[in-house]
């Protein structure tokens, strides 16, 4: 089960523990970001690290930009992310 975000996953987690559900027995979770609430986890859960501090300051550059500019353009920008077990 794949959690997109860190409250999502918080949350699923919750519910699943509630339903009797073994992590990862019964099943396999990973979600994005670290929890400081997964180190009370009997089994560490997987996640994806994202850089958050490169994706923030990316994103104050460009809103700098539009807000200096009368062009509004898209952007995409891609971040490496490590997954760790």
């Amino acid at each position: 089960l794949y959690f997109v975000t860190i409250n999502i996953s918080l949350e699923g987690v919750r519910v699943l523990l509630n339903l009797g559900i073994k992590i990862p027995e019964d099943i396999k979770i990973v979600c994005f970001d670290k929890s400081d609430a997964f180190d009370f986890m009997p089994n560490p859960i997987p996640y994806v690290q994202q850089p958050i501090e490169d994706m923030g300051r990316k994103a104050a550059d460009l809103l700098l930009e539009q807000m200096d500019s009368d062009k509004r353009t898209m952007e995409t920008c891609q971040f490496p992310s490590v997954l760790i077990l």
